[in-house]
């Protein structure tokens, strides 16, 4: 597992790559953004779960350290996310 958390998140067609450190605060942006696009309801529940619940940043941390992205489908967009290389760790 990796000991830095910056990650690449992009909501490819709607938001741009973006930089940040996984934490609650980023997933909330996260949630935040995509939260009022059309989706069915259940796949409303497991993200809002997934991305601001009790374990969301030990699961998707857990989820990158064994695979190199995370690509959630979300309402025809796709929620990437993937480890910060150093080159582009704002840091």
């Amino acid at each position: 597992m990796r000991s830095d958390y910056s990650v690449i998140v992009e909501i490819a067609g709607l938001k741009p790559p973006t930089t940040c450190d996984l934490t609650p605060a980023a997933l909330d942006a996260i949630w935040a953004a995509i939260r009022f696009l059309p989706m069915p309801r259940p796949q409303h529940q497991f993200l809002e779960r997934y991305l601001t619940g009790p374990c969301a940043e030990r699961n998707i941390t857990g989820y990158l350290a064994a695979n190199p992205h995370l690509v959630i489908p979300v309402a025809g967009y796709e929620l990437r996310i993937r480890w910060a290389t150093p080159e582009e760790d704002p840091a």
